[in-house]
């Protein structure tokens, strides 16, 4: 029961951070001017979907929908590294390809890998991610058995998550969402509003 309680605590104490967060990151994210290039479009379009999968995990698990929420990590996680993958490792060609609606080229491990070899945060993020999750993020989404056995027992019906892992889910979409907003900044005017982001980081987050 005190573990319980515990890792209860955790998750509403995060749940506060994060909603400072959002209030102080939107102020910041108001005052920018996204730099007018095809590049910068497209891969901001995919850094906004990240934030509003992170705002929407985060309001989903204030409602206690752990499930639902659960099943957004991947989607975030997977928006943001092809964002990432669009502003530092897509050529102009393969830019074009993209406007013109077709999917990123090659395999995600093979886009991960390039792209953490020019940007090397997001290889320590994805390593981060794998320790932390495993394989599991895939049953999240598509309702396999880590899904199965979040709502059962073994025999009947019930909320049977590990209140430990909402609070990792969190502190996941917490520097995800970090790093989306970082990212819209560091491609707008006036730049030094990543400053001030970094600032807002650390006070709403304790660090």
């Amino acid at each position: 029961m005190t573990d319980l309680r515990s890792h209860a605590d955790s998750v509403l104490l995060q749940l506060s951070k994060m909603k400072r967060w959002d209030e102080s990151s939107k102020v910041i994210l108001e005052k920018a001017n996204l730099l007018r290039t095809e590049r910068n479009g497209l891969c901001g379009s995919l850094f906004f979907v990240g934030i509003h999968h992170a705002r929407a995990i985060t309001l989903l698990i204030q409602h206690r929908r752990y499930t639902s929420s659960l099943a957004l990590l991947r989607p975030l996680i997977e928006a943001f590294f092809r964002a990432g993958w669009i502003k530092y490792c897509s050529t102009e060609a393969q830019l074009e390809l993209l406007l013109n609606g077709q999917d990123l080229p090659g395999t995600t491990a093979r886009r991960s890998r390039q792209l953490a070899k020019i940007k090397p945060h997001y290889g320590r993020i994805d390593a981060q991610i794998t320790r932390i999750f495993g394989n599991t993020l895939h049953e999240l989404t598509h309702g396999g058995s880590e899904q199965i056995f979040n709502q059962s027992d073994g025999i009947t019906i019930t909320d049977a998550h590990d209140l430990s892992n909402v609070y990792l889910a969190l502190k996941t979409v917490s520097l995800i969402w970090y790093f989306c907003i970082a990212e819209l900044l560091d491609s707008s005017i006036p730049k030094d509003l990543l400053i001030e982001l970094q600032a807002a980081r650390t006070r709403d987050f304790d660090i």
